[in-house]
């Protein structure tokens, strides 16, 4: 695909490839996406396009994420060619399968009040820019899910993607204040 190409070319000029998925409904992720992974050095989606990949439903029958679906999705996705990470998040959590070490590790995500909340537009973008921070400052595996969790829910506060978004400081003060819900 164009998108393979273009990857296997960035990575042979020596630079290290992150991808993301933009949702929707009607797109064919097997078809775009598999070809591609073996030039990813990370995969950073969330849980509904990592388990459309592979025809997997991410949520149990009671609506709660299925783990165990989200592992295998996260485990056939790296045995694609994944050469470091596989990243996935969802409302509740994000997960993390090191490509190397075989080590899964999840985070729950923040439990910010209902009545906070102005919306949610960009969350998943800001866990994508929170994980390749973490990535690239080479922060540990579950320290980078708590600081792009965290980055998520700085757009919860806002009804844009871009007024509730705060800095370093900021985003790393906000576990405290709320903690992290139950899984």
């Amino acid at each position: 695909t164009v998108l393979a190409r273009y990857l296997r070319d960035v990575q042979a000029s020596g630079i290290k490839t992150s991808v993301d998925a933009v949702s929707n409904t009607t797109a064919d992720y097997a078809a775009t996406v598999i070809p591609a992974l073996r030039y990813c050095d990370n995969v950073i989606i969330n849980e509904i396009e990592c388990t459309g990949i592979w025809g997997l439903s991410p949520y149990r029958q009671d609506g709660s994420p299925d783990a165990k679906a989200i592992r295998a999705a996260m485990e056939k996705t790296a045995g694609e060619g994944v050469r470091e990470r596989v990243i996935v998040h969802c409302k509740s959590a994000g997960f993390c399968l090191d490509v190397s070490s075989g080590t899964f590790t999840v985070v729950p995500s923040l439990r910010i009040p209902e009545k906070e909340i102005r919306g949610s537009v960009g969350a998943g973008d800001a866990f994508c820019a929170g994980s390749l921070y973490g990535i690239y400052t080479g922060m540990p595996t579950k320290e980078l899910l708590e600081f792009a969790s965290a980055a998520a829910a700085c757009n919860l506060f806002g009804a844009d993607s871009v007024s509730g978004m705060r800095a370093y400081d900021g985003i790393k003060a906000l576990p405290k204040k709320y903690g992290r819900m139950e899984l």
